[in-house]
């Protein structure tokens, strides 16, 4: 916990100072006037996004260990000098936010605080992490992009920066441990965020919706599996509540369509969001008010900046696809436009692409997978509903079936705070346009929630919001409900962690220490050494690389080192180069 603490306020801090620097070279860009700010907790964000990317460019030349943190810290130490006019400004804007917190505030943060670095301390309970995130973490550690990598472990051909993220801060190069505990952190950002509901002004439905945000920014299901590992979808979902909240704040001014900080902030997160989780492609919808503004007013300036903005998040993104597995986006085989020799076959590709939806759908059921996967879709969805979803994601997908008349008589109900609103109906376009993607690509719960959670509390809450409720009932409901989501974790973690002992799907971890110091490591694995190489029969965990974990093995070296990349084996790429 005290190693994770101190890892948390590194990253804080480095953020911090780069978000400083990013925002003001951003103003410059868009030109902007130079009073525009954002607050701490915005600003840590902007930094959060800016180090990934520039971690992305890194991982093309060099490992991401000592040399790439030094680059990356002298980075930061380079943006803050040359944001050095503004910093007086936010050194008080940091000052008077912590100074405005109330007892309340404070209360609920040091809580949240102690609870997610002891939970962020246990042992991991995600099988992806066994899989494949720790690899594709170790493999960014030990060595600059390889090509082909995706032949030995398909997924590692999913490219996310994020991963990227945790490699830099996993600092293993001096603890001798891996520790890609890095969520926690984006649930701090969060929970910062949210706090300004607890003052208890509840005169904008905005605050409200913080409010509902901050209950269910500890969503159980989430912190069990998603939290202690490096799970890319967790900073999608926190961030894209984060994201509507900011629109529906601008909304409530009448600037939607104004490119203020906040506007310059979504833009970049957006381009931050679709590197670590191709499935966040439907938030790219938040920036239509802006480009649609900036077309209609034919300013050229903001419409370059915010192409400069996505090119320089993707271009990295999209060489790391290439070199990872042979396409320009992994695992879409439409998109073949290169012929090099570690192109993954075809055959696989077609593979992890039916795997990704077949998985959404069928949840883990194995008994009918063929079966189902043959209907017509809407006889799919219909099982995916009844028999696949838990109880707590059917309920939600039933709220959600309510939500669009909810909306609409928002819109036209004179008592309503979003009466005759437009910009309501394009905030209402953009959440349906994701759910309405996650439903028919993937629909895996957690890959919806941050439209699915959001779209069904901005339906009731605006109806909530006019009962007349005591402020001290409110906040005492949101901290109960606080306190109780944090208490079903902790057991619903133990009882998970207790079934997957049974099931033989882990082992414990061994530690020769407390987790008051450090998080516990990852399990031990069994290995056999199969031509140079490790070969698990399980998961691969932090195995010392190379390590693979199905045979016989399709690939071989494209050179003498494990560097040089791997390319499939003749007989398996066939099809690809038909």
């Amino acid at each position: 916990m005290l190693y994770l603490f101190l890892k948390y306020c590194y990253i804080g801090m480095l953020a911090w100072s780069c978000g400083i620097g990013i925002f003001e070279g951003l103003k410059r860009l868009f030109g902007l006037d130079k009073s525009s700010n954002l607050n701490p907790v915005l600003t840590i964000f902007l930094g959060i996004a800016g180090i990934t990317c520039l971690t992305a460019y890194l991982s093309l030349f060099v490992k991401i260990g000592l040399i790439a943190n030094m680059i990356v810290l002298g980075g930061g130490v380079l943006l803050l000098l040359n944001a050095r006019k503004s910093l007086p400004t936010q050194f008080s804007k940091l000052k008077k936010a912590a100074q405005n917190l109330n007892l309340l505030q404070w209360s609920v943060f040091v809580v949240g605080l102690i609870y997610i670095l002891f939970l962020s301390s246990q042992q991991s309970l995600s099988m992806d992490e066994g899989t494949y995130y720790a690899q594709s973490i170790l493999w960014a550690e030990s060595f600059p992009i390889v090509k082909g990598l995706s032949n030995v472990i398909s997924k590692l051909g999913f490219n996310t920066h994020w991963h990227l993220t945790a490699a830099l801060f996993n600092w293993s190069f001096v603890t001798g441990q891996e520790s890609n505990q890095l969520n926690g952190f984006v649930y701090l950002l969060t929970l910062g965020f949210c706090l300004s509901a607890l003052k208890g002004e509840f005169n904008k439905i905005s605050n409200w919706m913080r409010l509902t945000l901050l209950v269910f920014l500890h969503y159980s299901p989430l912190h069990v599996f998603h939290i202690i590992a490096p799970n890319a979808d967790i900073p999608v979902i926190f961030g894209t509540w984060i994201l509507l909240s900011l629109l529906l704040e601008k909304i409530e001014e009448n600037k939607l369509n104004v490119l203020d900080g906040r506007g310059i902030l979504i833009l970049f997160l957006l381009g931050f969001f679709v590197t670590i989780k191709l499935s966040s492609l439907p938030i790219l919808l938040c920036a239509l008010p802006f480009v649609w503004t900036f077309l209609k007013q034919g300013d050229w300036q903001k419409i370059v900046g915010t192409a400069i903005i996505f090119g320089v998040f993707l271009f990295p993104w999209m060489v790391r696809n290439v070199y990872l597995s042979g396409y320009l986006i992994y695992p879409f085989a439409g998109i073949d436009l290169f012929n090099v020799d570690w192109k993954v076959p075809l055959e696989q590709v077609q593979k992890e692409a039916k795997w990704i939806k077949d998985a959404a759908f069928l949840l883990a059921k194995t008994d009918h997978n063929n079966a189902v996967m043959t209907l017509p879709y809407w006889e799919r969805l219909q099982i995916w509903f009844t028999d696949n979803l838990h109880l707590n994601d059917r309920l939600l997908v039933m709220g959600l079936m309510l939500s669009p008349i909810l909306q609409m008589v928002s819109f036209a109900w004179k008592k309503s705070p979003f009466y005759q609103k437009k910009d309501y109906l394009i905030l209402c376009g953009v959440l349906w346009g994701g759910i309405v993607f996650w439903l028919w690509n993937a629909p895996n719960p957690r890959f919806g929630y941050g439209f699915t959670i959001f779209a069904f509390l901005l339906s009731v809450v605006p109806f909530i919001a006019l009962i007349k409720i005591p402020k001290r009932i409110l906040l005492g409901l949101a901290l109960l409900g606080i306190l109780g989501f944090q208490t079903v974790t902790y057991w619903y973690y133990q009882k998970k962690m207790d079934w997957f002992l049974a099931k033989e799907w882990i082992v414990r971890s061994e530690t020769n220490h407390s987790i008051f110091w450090m998080p516990k490591p990852y399990p031990p694995t069994n290995t056999t050494s199969v031509e140079d190489m490790l070969y698990v029969p399980q998961k691969c965990w932090d195995t010392a690389l190379p390590c693979f974990a199905k045979r016989p093995r399709k690939f071989k070296k494209r050179g003498e080192q494990w560097e040089d990349g791997f390319k499939p084996l003749p007989s398996t790429n066939k099809k690809a180069n038909d």
